[in-house]
């Protein structure tokens, strides 16, 4: 065990001592890092104690906040964890939450450890077979329809980044999102074009739903030829159901691997339909796909900023990683422009 996994050790003992009133025996075995996950810091452990005179043991593993951008409140995906218990959708069983950033210096929750395999981040080489990759992409057209059918409001889902204005705006408000982004980064030529195209053809969103908000293959967790848990619910909202659909079959995400497991977009997209029972207007779709090539491309242009505050080595990681991302998105952005679908 490391010096850092001692020092996590130690306190996490604390931490358990004051949540589990009335155990004896408290103790934790197996801590060790987990490599899944890019923007925070995963520990698999087990938790030991006694109770009423029985052992117990749980399979855990504590998530908590990096130091990249872009984090959220813990708290609030944790209550979303727990209000998603029951309703068929697969998720982890969240059993605590430290938001208060003391104990282990940012906030964490500590859920089940559920055992299955997850394809890694933004990989070149697909390791599943084409087989298995449709047997599961069925199912995460499924699950999607189901999470986008919740009734968000009778769950208690109200405190989730609700939107502040009608559904039709929606749009609207995701490309003011580029636009601030725009005025801070100093973007390329090709990337104020795609600013400008998305605030000329503002699509009207129809229904406000739950989504997940990050839905690709390194956030499925499979296991003998089954999804068996969707992970990492941080960038979970109120949001439109076609942009999530844009955002699972989006082109940089399907050349790279990461995206849900499809190998055929366009049966995902029909499959999807079927279930949910309402047409998905192609070009919304082609809309939000632009929209989110251009979010990526903000997003990796902020980590290479934010690996300017840390120093020359932090920085030159990033620029080698981001930077190919980058040129691989504005082509692909040039690309969208310049096809029939863009008008």
């Amino acid at each position: 065990m490391s010096t850092t996994e001692s020092a996590t050790a130690k306190r996490l003992l604390e931490f358990f001592r004051s949540e589990l009133v009335g155990a004896a025996d408290i103790s934790l075995s197996g801590l060790s890092a987990d490599a899944h996950g890019l923007s925070r810091d995963h520990f698999v452990f087990d938790l030991h104690w006694t109770e009423s005179g029985s052992p117990h043991r749980r399979e855990l593993i504590l998530i908590r906040d990096g130091d990249r951008p872009g984090q959220t409140d813990r708290a609030d995906e944790f209550r979303l964890l727990r209000a998603l218990e029951g309703t068929g959708i697969p998720v982890p069983k969240a059993f605590w939450c430290d938001a208060s950033a003391g104990l282990l210096e940012r906030p964490f929750i500590v859920m089940e450890r559920v055992s299955g395999a997850v394809t890694p981040s933004l990989s070149e080489a697909y390791p599943e077979e084409p087989s298995f990759r449709e047997t599961l992409a069925a199912q995460l057209a499924e699950i999607l329809v189901a999470l986008h059918g919740l009734d968000w409001h009778a769950i208690g889902l109200d405190f989730l980044r609700v939107p502040g204005y009608a559904p039709e705006d929606h749009a609207s408000a995701r490309v003011r999102e580029l636009e601030v982004l725009a005025q801070f980064l100093n973007p390329p030529a090709v990337l104020n074009r795609a600013v400008d195209w998305c605030r000329s053809r503002v699509p009207r969103t129809e229904r406000l739903v739950v989504c997940h908000g990050d839905y690709k293959m390194d956030n499925v967790m499979h296991a003998e030829g089954r999804v068996v848990a969707i992970l990492d619910w941080e960038r979970a909202r109120i949001g439109d159901p076609v942009e999530e659909l844009a955002y699972a079959t989006l082109p940089y995400l399907l050349s790279t691997g990461a995206a849900v497991g499809v190998l055929d977009p366009e049966g995902f997209v029909r499959r999807y339909a079927e279930g949910a029972g309402f047409a998905i207007d192609p070009q919304a779709l082609f809309f939000w796909q632009v929209l989110h090539h251009a979010l990526y491309v903000f997003y990796f242009a902020l980590l290479i900023e934010g690996a300017r505050q840390r120093g020359v080595e932090a920085l030159e990681h990033e620029e080698a990683t981001q930077r190919p991302r980058i040129v691989q998105l504005l082509d692909l952005i040039e690309a969208q422009l310049a096809s029939p679908g863009a008008g």
